[in-house]
C-alpha cells in the first residue's frame, strides 16, 4: 500500500478543476443561448439579466457531480429550473416580486 503525497492529491485536485473548467465551458457553448432566453421570458428589467445569467452558472457550478449524470434532456431541464429560480431568487431580492 503506497501513502500518496501532497503532490499527487495536488494534482489531481487540479486536473478534477481543469475538468470542471472544461464541463463548464461546455455547458455555457452548448446551453448559453438557453440560459438567456430563461432569463429574458422570467425577467423583464434588461439592467438585471447579465447578473442572472452568471449567478445561475455559478449555482450550476456547484452541482457539476450530478450534471455529468444526468441526460440531456434532464440536463435541459435542471438548468431551465436553476436559471428561473435564480431569476426569482435575484427579483426578489431586488424587491420587484
Amino acid at each position: 500500500m503506497q501513502l500518496s503525497t501532497g503532490i499527487e492529491t495536488q494534482k489531481e485536485r487540479t486536473l478534477a478543476m481543469l475538468e470542471d473548467k472544461e464541463f463548464m465551458c461546455w455547458l455555457f457553448e452548448r446551453y448559453g443561448r438557453f440560459i438567456w432566453y430563461t432569463v429574458k421570458k422570467f425577467c423583464r428589467r434588461t439592467d438585471l439579466w447579465e447578473d442572472i445569467v452568471q449567478e445561475s452558472l455559478l449555482r450550476l457550478l456547484s452541482c457539476i457531480p450530478r450534471l455529468r449524470n444526468l441526460s440531456e434532456q434532464k440536463l435541459t431541464g435542471y438548468i431551465a429550473v436553476t436559471t428561473r429560480n435564480t431569476t426569482y431568487a435575484l427579483l426578489w431580492k431586488e424587491g420587484i416580486l
